[in-house]
């Protein structure tokens, strides 16, 4: 399992073509095919996912308590003819119609890898950020954290059932016109704004019984402009 791991790391191919990756490295003994196979499926078996997470968290916090976690998600396509349980047809950020799968991964501020996880590809990507969290917490008891994400985590649905189960969150997504939130700024100073200027505004987000106010803090880009 360590050689695959380091031949990934030289050079990410599959898992048959890492059999040529070890011959050109000349690495002594390296397994063959089967051992491969026989290995990752002993990793399931023994759940070495959570001996590696917890090796990962307690590496990212040897110099103090974790708080902040960064969350993404990425699409996995498979030339594979047919679906199974987990390889499914999917919305794909490559715009591919192959089977694909989700891969979810939680990172520490500097991009440290804490957890990965696999889910079917047509789930959507909303509803995989809260299993991923409640695992982490879990696993390693953290009790304060806030989670970064991007416009993809970005429904109102889906942030209430962060702030029901504890979690802080901070979103980011981008807009090319002002949003209407803005209006009031606007018509009591202006709209001349400087490159990299904030603004604080309150929008409602949600309706009916889930309509909650929240925070939103819009920034200014010449550069997008442009």
């Amino acid at each position: 399992f360590k050689k695959l791991v380091l031949a990934r790391v030289v050079e990410p191919t599959s898992k048959a073509d890492t059999l040529r990756v070890w011959d050109e490295l000349g690495v002594p003994g390296a397994p063959s095919l089967s051992t491969v196979w026989r290995t990752l499926a002993r990793s399931v078996e023994q759940d070495w996912r959570s001996k590696i997470a917890a090796a990962a968290y307690a590496h990212a916090t040897r110099s103090g308590p974790l708080t902040v976690v960064l969350y993404d998600v990425t699409t996995l396509s498979f030339e594979a003819e047919r679906e199974d349980k987990l390889r499914k047809v999917g919305m794909s950020k490559e715009r591919r119609v192959d089977p694909q799968i989700l891969v979810g991964l939680l990172v520490d501020q500097g991009g440290f890898p804490l957890e990965v996880h696999e889910f079917a590809g047509n789930r959507g990507e909303t509803l995989t950020l809260l299993p991923v969290l409640d695992q982490f917490r879990e696993r390693h008891s953290a009790t304060e954290v806030v989670v970064v994400a991007d416009a993809g985590m970005l429904s109102a649905a889906n942030l209430n059932r962060l702030e029901d189960a504890g979690f802080g969150f901070i979103v980011g997504s981008r807009t090319s016109s002002a949003p209407y939130d803005l209006a009031e700024h606007y018509a009591t100073v202006g709209n001349i704004v400087t490159d990299g200027e904030t603004v604080e505004t309150t929008r409602t987000m949600g309706a009916g019984v889930n309509a909650r106010e929240r925070r939103v803090v819009w920034q200014y880009s010449h550069k997008r402009k442009i």
